[in-house]
């Protein structure tokens, strides 16, 4: 998903010490921002509840619909 902002925006996975020991290291917001210059990163976890704010802000939004993943109910 692309929201038309000035800003560059990121959702990542957080931080999790053990789920990191199987599956490797996770970068984390802060670091997504300096390491990708990123303008503002969040943990994937806080999406619901920033994502309502962002499209108050945004004219446009673009999804590209054969990438889209439905999860069944």
């Amino acid at each position: 998903m692309i929201i038309n902002t000035d800003k560059g925006i990121l959702f990542c996975m957080p931080n999790d010490k053990h789920k990191e020991l199987c599956e490797g290291s996770v970068i984390g917001s802060e670091a997504t921002k300096q390491l990708f210059d990123f303008n503002h990163a969040y943990s994937i976890n806080d999406f619901e509840n920033i994502l309502p704010k962002l499209l108050k802000e945004c004219k446009s939004i673009f999804l590209e619909i054969s990438r889209l993943y439905v999860g069944k109910n």
